[in-house]
């Protein structure tokens, strides 16, 4: 479970300030954003330096992510989901969305 009593602030790209738990990723950021930036997320800039997407964020950090531009829904490699993504995040939000993708794409 979450617990916002002891959480990072962290800032967008345009300044605007998220709270996630501490030991939160850029995986968990992208996904906090919204699930399209999460599932098509491919690199990040933490402090405008480049950084992994699964580097841990702390508090007063600026993020920036980037993510491939889902055109249409029938979109193919766009998305760049990983199951090894499961390890590397600290949001239920990030962990159920990620684990709906995977399903998903098994159904195929």
């Amino acid at each position: 479970m979450e617990d916002l009593l002891d959480a990072v602030t962290v800032y967008t790209e345009s300044g605007e300030e998220l709270r996630l738990p501490k030991g939160s990723t850029v995986i968990d950021f992208a996904f906090k954003i919204s699930a399209g930036s999460g599932k098509t997320l491919y690199k990040a800039k933490i402090n405008n330096e480049d950084a992994s997407i699964f580097s841990e964020l702390h508090s007063g950090e600026k993020v920036e992510i980037f993510s491939y531009a889902k055109k249409d829904e029938d979109s193919k490699g766009l998305e760049t989901v990983k199951i090894k993504w499961l390890n590397n995040v600290a949001t239920d939000n990030a962990r159920r969305q990620i684990t709906k993708y995977l399903e998903e794409k098994l159904e195929r």
